[in-house]
């Protein structure tokens, strides 16, 4: 047991490194496609989405009164070859959810959001975009 605690601690220690090295305070600009249930999709141009630290937000979420959503990283084996995807999910006070999927690989982004109301679908926002120079 103790061989697999040590492999355990060794996969742990190498994504949390993965994770500092490619998520760290970074910021992107994004064209979203947004679907709201019953209404036309819409598309918005210059939105901001930001990873600072172990942290995610957008000029989107900000507005909508989300705070920074903590940042988890995927499972390896999904991600495409020089690519790190991850998960981030945060609420708001209005009893909203916002969960986020994301794909970085080099300098470009994509991935989408969702949006959830009393546990319903209320918004999907599908997004990519380059890093910011």
């Amino acid at each position: 047991w103790i061989f697999f605690l040590s492999i355990a601690l060794l996969i742990f220690n190498l994504t949390a490194f993965a994770q500092d090295a490619v998520l760290q305070d970074q910021i992107f600009i994004v064209k979203v496609l947004q679907k709201v249930p019953g209404d036309k999709p819409i598309n918005t141009q210059g939105e901001e989405l930001i990873i600072l630290g172990n942290g995610l937000s957008s000029s989107f979420s900000k507005k909508e009164g989300f705070l920074s959503a903590a940042i988890g990283l995927q499972n390896e084996e999904q991600a495409t070859p020089g690519a790190v995807t991850f998960t981030a999910a945060c609420t708001n006070a209005r009893n909203c959810a916002l969960k986020w999927t994301c794909t970085i690989k080099d300098d470009k982004i994509e991935g989408k959001a969702e949006k959830f109301f009393t546990g319903k679908l209320a918004g999907e926002y599908i997004f990519s975009g380059v890093k910011k120079k």
